[in-house]
């Protein structure tokens, strides 16, 4: 039990900190888009990368410190491409409702039997009633659009799996930890694989809860604006050591 609890508070202190999975999760949650998808892609992901850890793959890099040094700078332009694209979406925000350009054209005009006073050429104005779609549109909140699911299974797969700063926090420095464990290495990979769980869960749950007041343009200038400085500290990070 022992490393069981100190593989978890050991992976809760390196997932804590806002990364790029960390991040598309939250960002995810509050727009409410494919989220048990993410969350199981990640988490899975997550899984598969402590496991390798732990069965002795971040031991590779004392047999080839190069590799250390390709994964920094392989994490180190992911993350600046990462900060760029966060940057960009927050010059150009977009709401997670219906844009403009998604609004639905107005429906046919059917004659209600309604008539108004003649016009001054002559004839009769007829008078629609709104249909119930546009009512929805003005007076409702619309449903956000949602991602494809070939786009999000590649972005979950890209923050998790083929993330190098991932790789490096779990693979190599989780592994490394729980193999000084030995025989116990795998109780101590279980709490880790339970703190990632816990996170996830975490971000799910909160985004959810604040979508309704984090869910506006404005707001997603601040959090795409966040996300790009989180993540160009982090490259600071890994650039000095």
């Amino acid at each position: 039990m022992t490393f069981l609890v100190t593989g978890f508070f050991t992976a809760l202190a390196l997932v804590v900190a806002i990364g790029a999975q960390s991040a598309y999760v939250l960002r995810q949650s509050i727009r409410r888009d494919r989220v048990a998808l993410i969350v199981t892609i990640c988490l899975v992901s997550d899984v598969i990368l402590i496991f390798a850890g732990t069965a002795g793959v971040g031991v590779i890099s004392e047999q080839a410190p190069w590799l250390l040094m390709v994964l920094k700078w392989a994490g180190v332009a992911y993350l600046i491409g990462f900060a760029a694209m966060s940057f960009r979406s927050a010059w150009r925000p977009r709401a997670a409702g219906l844009s403009a350009d998604d609004t639905p054209a107005p429906a046919p005009s059917t004659n209600t039997g309604s008539e108004a006073a003649p016009r001054d050429g002559g004839g009769t104005a007829v008078l629609t009633q709104p249909t119930t779609q546009q009512m929805t549109v003005v007076v409702g909140r619309s449903t956000p659009r949602k991602t494809s699911l070939r786009n999000v299974v590649l972005a979950a797969l890209s923050v998790s799996l083929l993330n190098p700063h991932a790789i490096l926090d779990t693979v190599v420095l989780l592994g490394t930890v729980a193999n000084s464990f030995g025989d116990q290495r795998w109780m101590f990979a279980v709490g880790a694989v339970l703190a990632s769980s816990l996170w996830l869960g975490v971000l799910t749950v909160g985004g959810r809860a604040l979508s309704p007041v984090l869910d506006t343009p404005r707001t997603w200038r601040i959090i795409d604006f966040s996300v790009g400085c989180i993540m160009l500290a982090i490259v600071t990070t890994l650039i000095l050591h």
